[in-house]
């Protein structure tokens, strides 16, 4: 009989990232929010496209939040 996997990951915790972009759909400008203790500090990224951004996460450590807003046309 298979066993179903954990509802969580072990040892995962999403707010323990000291870096951590959230991007919109296309991608090309998010806002990164660093935690230094229990300051915060923001700023503005810029990317060529969501890969780059996604790329850019793995090598400086952050985690990223990717999602697609709301289409303005259907309001």
């Amino acid at each position: 009989m298979a066993h179903l996997p954990p509802k969580s990951l072990p040892g995962f915790d999403p707010f323990s990232q000291p870096k951590t972009l959230f991007l919109s759909a296309p991608g090309i400008e998010g806002i990164l929010v660093i935690r230094k203790g229990r300051s915060f500090r923001r700023e503005m990224k810029r990317f060529p496209d969501a890969h780059a951004a996604l790329d850019w996460c793995v090598k400086y450590r952050a985690g990223m939040v990717f999602f697609h807003l709301p289409d303005p046309k259907r309001n």
